[in-house]
């Protein structure tokens, strides 16, 4: 694959699909920041509260991790990338710990969300990833 070229910068291919990947979970953050109201489930507290707090934390671990390079280091990019899984992890296990299993929508928006959170941010966290050396003509 070639490197892909933004601005004056040149990235390499793994880096172009960190960075899709990571546009997947600050989506899904943001679906979760809707869930409640798209879903109809505003009026169970603690299942909004924490779709709405988790949703902006995935965007912005996400965003933080996919547009934070060349001005972080690898670990500190990386460490938002974990932080993402983490939340996504958080999310695959909170309908149990705040008790709203019962609440259909919102149980399975957390679950689905908190999958793919998990898993996408997890991959992109352990990838080796960065700048490219620029070619040569």
């Amino acid at each position: 694959m070639r490197n892909a070229t933004f601005g004056r910068r040149t990235w390499s291919p793994e880096y172009t699909s960190v960075r899709i990947l990571s546009w997947v979970v600050i989506l899904a953050g943001l679906w979760q920041i809707t869930a409640p109201f798209l879903l109809n489930f505003t009026h169970e507290q603690t299942a909004m509260r924490n779709a709405i707090v988790t949703g902006v934390a995935l965007s912005l671990f996400a965003g933080l991790g996919a547009f934070g390079f060349g001005r972080w280091s690898r670990t500190t990019i990386s460490a938002f990338n974990w932080l993402a899984c983490l939340t996504g992890l958080w999310l695959l296990i909170s309908p149990f710990v705040l008790q709203y299993r019962e609440v259909a929508p919102a149980f399975w928006s957390a679950i689905v969300v908190g999958l793919l959170s998990f898993l996408i941010a997890g991959f992109t966290a352990s990838q080796k990833h960065g700048l490219a050396t620029p070619e040569t003509n």
